[in-house]
């Protein structure tokens, strides 16, 4: 009984005595410690219980605006739908209709034109298959940014980076990366030619070129920025409607 008894206070006192130590005895000795300086061993069959990697995400979205929007249909039949809201998946060429009951889509064929109103501006979209860019007719739709004698167009495609993460570098991303990327085209006769910079825009309005230079130069004027360009071609759009009136 005694001896029991010398057994338990011995293993007390050592448990009191661990106790003052916030790391334990088995992680501080010297020689856990020294083992640490003759490198990793990635023993294969030690069991370490733990979570894997977390999955990658896909960041971003596919839709020329993810908001809900209200605006108008125009459907290449002729039919005109009012007042719904509406967004434009931009990977599947689908327009989403939100009703009552659940959201309806429609294939970008079936379009003739979209309109809505955002919280900045109305925006105005027709379908791209009337269009070319290197002979190739376009799928999908186009925004109006400037009408008239030649009209200003935005086009919009989504992309995808894919994962690149290196596991045993440690290094990239896990993550797919869905961004989206838009172009300015001025058009004739349903030809697109992309607009890059100041000399290919006045080249583009040649026939109004020195009123177009001035108007640029007055309003102090880049050519950089969509909203910038859309009031250049705006400017030419109206100066050529007029040398058209009567």
């Amino acid at each position: 009984m005694k001896k029991k008894l010398t057994v338990v206070f011995a293993s007390l006192m050592s448990s009191i005595a661990f106790g003052q130590y916030a790391i334990p005895p088995q992680t501080r000795s010297q020689i856990a410690v020294d083992q640490l300086a003759h490198g990793a061993m990635n023993n294969v069959n030690n069991v370490v219980y733990g979570l894997p990697a977390p999955p990658g995400e896909v960041k971003g979205d596919v839709y020329l605006d993810e908001q809900w929007n209200i605006g108008n249909v125009m459907l290449e039949t002729g039919v005109v739908l009012e007042r719904y809201n509406l967004r434009y998946d931009l990977k599947s060429q689908m327009l989403e209709i939100q009703t009552s009951m659940a959201v309806k889509l429609l294939d970008c064929k079936m379009l003739k034109t979209v309109v809505w109103k955002d919280a900045v501006a109305t925006r105005f979209f027709v379908n791209a298959s009337g269009y070319k860019l290197d002979g190739v007719p376009l799928v999908g739709i186009l925004e109006v940014l400037s009408d008239g004698k030649k009209p200003l167009m935005r086009r919009s495609t989504v992309h995808v980076k894919r994962p690149d993460y290196v596991p045993a570098l440690d290094v990239g991303s896990r993550d797919a990366t869905i961004y989206k990327k838009t172009d300015l085209f001025w058009t004739v006769d349903g030809n697109l030619t992309e607009v890059k910079g100041k000399k290919a825009i006045l080249a583009a309005l040649s026939d109004k070129s020195a009123e177009v230079e001035a108007y640029i130069d007055k309003n102090k004027l880049g050519t950089k920025k969509d909203e910038e360009i859309a009031r250049i071609f705006d400017f030419y759009n109206s100066l050529a409607e007029g040398a058209t009136d009567p």
